[in-house]
């Protein structure tokens, strides 16, 4: 039983070596211009994120209408096409 609790331990210890290995880059896209002051302190979190994560986490920042138009940018996060998009609350509140 010891050997089949230590063999499952090293396998968890593994993979967790290899996920780490690999960055993710992920893909965000803003609702505002790329000039917007709030895309350049996105852009400084996401730099920090990757300081912080030792490369493993990084984020490409991507600004309105890259993608997909602005009005579509929740859908295209529902749908993959994107892992995340940028924008407030009252700015789809009309």
């Amino acid at each position: 039983m010891r050997k089949i609790i230590s063999l499952f331990i090293g396998i968890a210890i593994l993979i967790g070596f290899t996920v780490s290995a690999n960055a993710k880059t992920l893909k965000c896209q803003t609702v505002i211009s790329a000039k917007a002051d709030e895309v350049v302190m996105l852009k400084d979190f996401g730099q920090t994120v990757t300081d912080l994560t030792g490369g493993s986490v990084k984020f490409e920042i991507l600004p309105a209408g890259t993608v997909v138009g602005v009005k579509e940018t929740l859908d295209a996060v529902d749908k993959g096409l994107i892992d995340c998009g940028f924008a407030w609350t009252h700015y789809w509140s009309g």
